[in-house]
């Protein structure tokens, strides 16, 4: 698919606008290839660096260019502490929302899943009747990518090395 502007391009392009922004030395930025066909890369990745990775925050974005709610999903096993460190460094801007919420309550099947303590982010859409949703992907019609979600997510990166 030649379209792919939210599925894998927005993910791509965040991770390189952080390392452009030179957030933090003590980043290590990863990029993970054949999440579609079964979190292989994220997979063999947290297999080959399991003592290295193993209590370190891993933060997976992917398909966060189309949708006006910006989802943090904490993985169920991340030290409970984080909530309140992301919910005070990601803020929502009009029309954005921001939404902190746990694995518990929320599947998102993406690369983070390979991890204990992570967190997947995603920008979806809201319908009234069947809440959150991702539109378009694995599609001709994924050609949407709203910058201004990479630029919240940059701006609260920046505020995360902070509150860490």
């Amino acid at each position: 698919n030649k379209h792919t502007a939210n599925d894998n391009t927005s993910g791509v392009i965040t991770l390189i606008e952080a390392i452009n922004a030179n957030i933090n030395d003590d980043i290590a930025y990863v990029f993970f290839d054949h999440e579609e066909v079964g979190l292989l890369g994220s997979a063999l990745f947290a297999k080959m660096h399991r003592d290295i990775i193993n209590n370190k925050l891993v933060i997976n974005f992917d398909c966060v260019g189309d949708g006006d709610y910006l989802m943090f999903i904490l993985n169920q096993k991340l030290d409970p502490k984080y909530q309140q460190i992301f919910s005070d460094s990601f803020k929502s801007s009009n029309p954005k929302e921001v939404i902190i919420t746990s694995s518990k309550n929320t599947l998102y099947p993406s690369d983070q899943i390979n991890f204990k303590q992570s967190v997947g982010v995603a920008a979806f859409k809201k319908h009234r009747f069947i809440g959150y949703y991702l539109d378009k992907i694995h599609t001709a019609k994924d050609t949407n990518l709203d910058y201004q979600n990479i630029q919240i997510i940059l701006d609260g990166l920046k505020q995360l090395m902070i509150n860490l």
